[in-house]
């Protein structure tokens, strides 16, 4: 097989930089899977972007790509080190992969629907509250309010809404939200996030204190049994921290991130949401991973909403050897991107990219399932969850999702404050403007919604 050089792409970077799904799009049509593109003395060096099904696979070969340090190296020095955060950990390596083994010992299938049968309750209490006072809200902010406090207190014992009587419960979810949101190099907002990574580093230093000084009244949170481990027992504090944001970020961008997406798509698609009520309509429990995945067409639905809406749309990585993808040519030392969005939506991986069809991931098509780096699944990486590049919880995000969207969908009453919002994908982020503000009761005008189709 020849071995050919990517044609290089006829952007200078303004493209990927203000809309990278966009540029994405342009040069998969334009110059096919393996791409260049040219920024060198404008914005950075030179990025060669691959994407498809074996750019994927190619990628997420640890022979192939080291994820740490790469392209983003700048972004991460910038949004953490500094700014007062301690550096994050590697993202390959054996100190990593001893790290995420142990974060999966602590996500078992157990532990993930004890979480889940305690939280069931006051999730479905809050669902049924939420809008009741006939005003607009933000179902953004709802969620992510109702996720980081149930979740707080299930996995670091001292939740938001118990630190200092639960007077800062709010300024830690205003919080969790700025601090997460997508930082730039000239971002405006620069002293709310230093402010926000303040605030909650000060609630995760408080939190390890009571659980080292009580650690009987602690006992059954999943930090302390994280802090049992021989790995974690090497970590300084700052190491700890930081394995405490990363819990933070898992269930920002997997749960908050995603079920503002599903709620929206549900809104979009009221064929779809009319099949899943029809399936979770007498749908009461017991609540197991096993009865949640049970439910074949929920479960499809969240596939396909995190195929259509992945919040990471992608990776960078640093190229550690030559290699190729579809006869063209990766060399090594050079900045690589994946993206996980031209994936996604690419016709040579899926069918009718652009229809949202959650039958899509069903028996007897099972379209893009084939291998973990095309499916699904990829949004939360590729491989093996032990050894691999992919998310050691990803089983236990769907598995909430699915969760969520059953007691939302049955207690559904709901419209868009504003019929034409729409959440910004590919990405949905804390600014107002994406925050899906709904209301309760059926919709006030009979505009004809989107259909299946664009």
């Amino acid at each position: 097989m020849t071995i050919q050089k990517p044609p290089r792409a006829s952007f200078l970077g303004l493209d990927f930089a203000s809309a990278p799904a966009d540029f994405t799009k342009k040069a998969i049509a334009k110059h096919g899977h393996v791409w260049e593109v040219v920024v060198g003395g404008i914005i950075g060096p030179r990025v060669f972007g691959i994407a498809g099904a074996e750019a994927l696979k190619a990628f997420y070969n640890p022979e192939n790509i080291c994820r740490y340090p790469a392209a983003n190296q700048h972004v991460l020095n910038y949004f953490w080190t500094s700014r007062g955060f301690p550096g994050l950990p590697p993202l390959d390596g054996p100190n990593h992969l001893v790290r995420k083994r142990n974060f999966l010992t602590l996500t078992t299938y157990e532990s993930t629907e004890k979480l889940l049968q305690v939280t069931d309750e006051p999730m479905e209490e809050a669902i049924k509250a939420i809008g009741k006072d006939n005003q607009a809200f933000s179902f953004f902010d709802f969620s992510n309010r109702m996720v980081f406090g149930l979740f707080s207190k299930q996995w670091f014992g001292l939740g938001i809404d118990d630190w200092e009587g639960g007077a800062r419960a709010e300024a830690l979810t205003k919080a969790i939200q700025e601090i997460f949101a997508v930082v730039g190099d000239k971002d405006p907002e620069v002293e709310a996030k230093v402010e926000a990574k303040s605030l909650l580093t000060s609630y995760m230093e408080a939190v390890l204190a009571a659980v080292r000084a009580r650690p009987a009244d602690y006992q059954k949170s999943r930090l302390a049994a994280y802090l049992k481990t021989e790995e974690t027992q090497m970590l300084n504090d700052d190491e700890l921290i930081m394995d405490m944001f990363q819990v933070l970020a898992s269930g920002t961008y997997g749960l908050v991130t995603h079920g503002t997406c599903s709620a929206d798509a549900l809104l979009e698609y009221p064929e779809v949401r009319a099949k899943v009520a029809a399936e979770v309509r007498d749908f009461h429990g017991p609540i197991t991973i096993k009865n949640l995945l049970a439910l074949k067409y929920t479960t499809a639905f969240v596939k396909e909403v995190l195929r259509w809406y992945p919040v990471v749309h992608s990776l960078v990585g640093y190229s550690l050897r030559d290699f190729t993808v579809e006869g063209m040519l990766v060399p090594a030392n050079e900045k690589v991107m994946a993206c996980l969005w031209g994936t996604l939506h690419d016709p040579t991986v899926f069918e009718n990219p652009k229809r949202f069809d959650p039958e899509r991931h069903m028996p007897p098509r099972n379209n893009g399932q084939q291998e973990s780096w095309n499916d699904w699944s990829v949004v939360f990486g590729g491989g093996d969850g032990h050894n691999g590049h992919a998310c050691a919880g990803k089983m236990v995000v769907l598995a909430h999702l699915v969760h969520m969207t059953t007691r939302l969908v049955q207690n559904w009453d709901f419209h868009k404050e504003d019929p034409d919002e729409k959440v910004v994908w590919p990405r949905c982020e804390s600014h107002a403007e994406n925050g899906l503000m709904l209301r309760r009761g059926a919709a006030p005008s009979s505009k004809p919604r989107r259909g299946m189709y664009f």
